[in-house]
């Protein structure tokens, strides 16, 4: 026998899988439970989980390069031509003005009908049955749900508690009601049926400004190919319909938007021009008339004049300089004020269709980078706050965009004026020439030349306002629509049902697997094989099954039961244990009380007894005697009276009703147990048993919880050890663990007792002793009598889950 062990200190090994799903078959419940309410919450997630679906549509927006040249073909073009970048249109795109606006387009959007089930609400996107109508309304009744019941064609009812504990208002079909100040009316739209009485409906007046916001954060905006300028716009919905009417709305207040806002930059640039030519046609007027009344005088009086066309027409061509130069002086004064009063672009002109001496090159891109960032900016209200990092950065870059601008304007502005200070100075000398002609001629020469400047510059502000109506004229959207959102463009979005299912059962699984790990974990309890061998290498020699028998007399009373084949074994695998050996003495001996060591002995040394062997059952345990009442003896004489001296070896043997089995009970309780057993007497009354008998088979205390027994072990061939399954604590067989190792207990043997569940080892078990057991628990002999006929009943759920009660 091998005496060497593992450490008492070693620590458990963890939980294998085979170990871990052995020990889940005492659980099976949990799982089925997990199992039933695991799936039945994915039915239910199935069965009334409302759908999601995504709408997507594409544009193709005209970027910064793809609109290069066409304002090179028609001159005033550059009004409408004005760069883009994707990324602000993204801006604009999520911007809460636009948003808001797309918002007003959809008035189906102002309400929100339900049809209330049971369980499950559906949206009824323009298909409720009654309409809400109203001229005014009031915030008090935004976002407050009405609960609606048509009761006939005439009437209906409405609660703002679901009808729960009133009964509701009555109103009237088309008669104006009030909620709150709020005058409001109800149509029906559908022809009444007695099945709306049936139903519950609900409906919701919506702030159209919180509408937009929560949309703004349900709008995808993604570039579909990288560098590419296609935008995808999306969005996810459960109602299909109202998701394709939201996205086409946005595309097409988008697309308004931008036609606006390149019109708005032309109609500023018509204004001011306009503006100029009513100045120019006052003057124009009075030099005609002037004109006109010079002429007629001149006639009257019979006089000719001679024209000096050369100086004339320096003094002309001067003039026309310098209003041109005052034109555009008018206009750089403009911006400037605009820019430095003003926090918009709304006013702003592009100079080249106005500046026509080329000093708006810098100018137009620094007016075109502005107007850029403030879109920018109206995108960034609504989607950032001012506090933001990105929104603070593009504030900062407005400020020095204007700065840069008005430096540039100032620089232009004193350009202009000193030019036209050169052009007053050729002017004056020029018109210096004009003293010397008759003074008919040169008033002649005066009129004229106002006439001509007049007419010149009129004619050159009407070549202005043509070249900017026919940008106007022609301002068509820089987005392409690619695909517009429909039924086509539509996509689940939801978890499919396959994948519900199984998320569900699986976690449900894996809680209730969950949940037995923590039992395992925290159940220190003797289950299996491995819970044993993890703590000492004292071989098994036996397990014996659970028994629902009243009595601890099961090999007696029945003794073809696969208790009592159980009990057959142990005794095959003792006779190698002490082979050699015609007489025998068997110590018995566990944990604690309630392990079944009295039953152990018992039957043990009854299977001795109906195999001839001459038999002597010693109840030793002086504390807590048992034996006598299994055999319906007196206890008043035994062992201790024997260890005493009060009574003889011969007095204190009984005889039992099972041939070859006699008994010596522990008799009276002495008040000094451990003293008795570890005297002279108790060596000496062994002898005597051994002497007389071929078996002894001696019932010891607990050795866990007093040392009486290892005072009898020294004397015993063999040492049976008894753990009950569900019972014995694994941290209960270090101190046996510790005697095997130290080699104190010698020919050590464990025995399992009461087990339940019937894959112990996983499958048949070689006890190392040379000795394998078959069959059902593993013990080949022969037939089960009694046992057969219980299995042969017929179906049963512990038989499904391998535990099974013993008879």
């Amino acid at each position: 026998m091998n005496s060497t062990g593992p450490d008492i200190n070693t620590k458990p090994e963890n939980i294998s899988v085979k170990s871990f799903l052995f020990k889940s078959i005492k659980y099976w419940y949990l799982f089925v439970i997990a199992l039933v309410l695991s799936y039945s919450i994915a039915y239910y997630k199935v069965r009334y989980n409302i759908p999601t679906y995504n709408v997507n549509a594409r544009i193709l927006i005209k970027d910064e390069f793809s609109s290069w040249g066409q304002e090179y073909f028609l001159h005033g073009m550059e009004l409408v031509s004005a760069r883009n970048r994707l990324v602000n249109e993204i801006g604009i795109i999520r911007s809460f003005p636009i948003m808001r606006k797309v918002m007003d387009g959809l008035p189906d959007f102002r309400v929100t009908y339900n049809d209330i089930g049971n369980i499950k609400t559906t949206e009824l996107y323009k298909e409720a049955p009654f309409v809400v109508e109203w001229d005014t309304i009031g915030k008090s009744v935004y976002n407050r749900t009405f609960y609606f019941k048509i009761i006939s064609g005439d009437k209906f009812l409405i609660s703002e508690r679901r009808f729960e504990d009133e009964v509701g208002l009555e109103y009237s079909f088309n008669d104006p009601f009030k909620i709150d100040d709020n005058i409001i009316e109800i149509k029906l739209k559908q022809v009444y049926t007695p099945e709306f009485n049936k139903k519950l409906y609900s409906f919701r007046i919506n702030n159209m400004d919180d509408l937009a916001v929560s949309y703004l954060g349900n709008i995808g905006l993604n570039v579909e190919v990288k560098e590419s300028s296609i935008l995808v716009l999306s969005s996810s919905g459960t109602n299909t319909q109202k998701t394709i009417d939201f996205i086409n709305g946005l595309i097409n207040v988008y697309i308004q938007h931008g036609v606006e806002q390149a019109s708005m930059t032309v109609t500023n640039t018509l204004t001011f021009v306009d503006r100029q030519l009513r100045s120019i046609s006052d003057s124009l007027g009075v030099s005609e008339d002037d004109m006109q009344s010079f002429s007629t005088d001149l006639n009257n009086k019979k006089l000719t004049i001679k024209e000096d066309d050369l100086l004339v027409g320096s003094i002309v061509e001067l003039e026309r300089q310098k209003i041109n130069i005052q034109f555009n002086l008018n206009y750089y004064k403009y911006i400037l004020d605009y820019i430095t009063k003003n926090d918009d672009s709304k006013g702003l002109i592009i100079p080249s269709i106005v500046d026509g001496d080329g000093h708006y090159g810098i100018m137009s891109t620094n007016i075109n980078k502005l107007m850029n960032l403030y879109a920018q900016r109206s995108g960034y209200n609504f989607s950032m706050t001012d506090k933001s990092a990105s929104y603070q950065q593009l504030l900062i870059e407005i400020a020095l965009v204007k700065q840069i601008l008005a430096e540039n304007i100032r620089s232009v502005i004193e350009k202009l004026k000193f030019d036209m200070e050169q052009l007053d100075d050729q002017l004056l000398k020029a018109e210096g020439k004009l003293s010397i002609i008759p003074p008919a001629q040169r008033q002649y020469t005066t009129i004229q030349r106002k006439y001509t400047l007049s007419n010149s510059l009129y004619t050159y502000l009407l070549q202005k306002r043509s070249e900017a109506s026919i940008a106007k004229a022609a301002n068509i959207s820089k987005v392409q629509v690619l695909d517009w959102a429909s039924r086509y463009r539509v996509s689940y979005t939801g978890v499919p049902p396959g994948t519900i299912y199984t998320t569900y059962i699986s976690s449900g699984i894996a809680i209730a697997a969950g949940v037995v790990l923590l039992i395992l974990f925290f159940n220190t309890s003797i289950i299996d094989k491995n819970d044993i061998e993890t703590v000492t290498k004292i071989p098994i020699i036996g397990i014996i099954g659970h028994s629902n028998k009243g009595s601890s007399n099961v090999v007696i009373d029945s003794p073809k039961s696969v208790i009592s084949e159980a009990f057959r074994g142990v005794r095959t695998n003792l006779g190698y244990m002490t082979a050699g050996k015609d007489k025998i003495v068997v110590v018995i001996t566990s944990s604690v009380s309630g392990e079944g060591k009295t039953f152990c002995a018992i039957n043990l040394a009854s299977i001795y007894a109906l195999s001839g062997k001459k038999t002597l059952l010693l109840g030793a345990d002086l504390r807590r005697p048992k034996i006598y009442m299994d055999f319906g003896l007196n206890n008043n004489i035994g062992m201790s009276n024997y260890l005493i001296n009060k009574a003889t070896f011969e007095e204190v043997i009984q005889l039992t009703n099972l041939e070859n089995l006699d008994i010596i009970l522990s008799g009276p309780v002495p008040p000094n147990p451990a003293e008795l057993l570890g005297s002279s007497a108790t060596e000496e009354l062994i002898n005597k048993a051994k002497e007389k008998y071929d078996v002894v088979i001696i019932d010891t205390a607990p050795f866990g919880l007093v040392t009486d027994s290892l005072l009898i072990t020294s004397f015993a061939d063999a040492n049976l050890y008894v753990v009950r399954q569900f019972y014995t604590k694994r941290k209960q067989l270090h101190a046996i663990n510790q005697h095997f190792v130290e080699g104190k207990t010698k020919n050590l043997g464990i025995v399992v007792n009461d087990l339940k569940q019937e894959r112990w080892g996983y499958g048949s078990y070689g006890y190392g002793y040379g000795y394998g057991y078959g069959g059902t628990y593993g013990y080949g002999y022969g037939y089960y009598s009694d046992d057969m006929a219980k299995n042969k009943k017929g179906f049963s759920w512990k038989s499904i889950f391998g535990i099974k009660s013993q008879g």
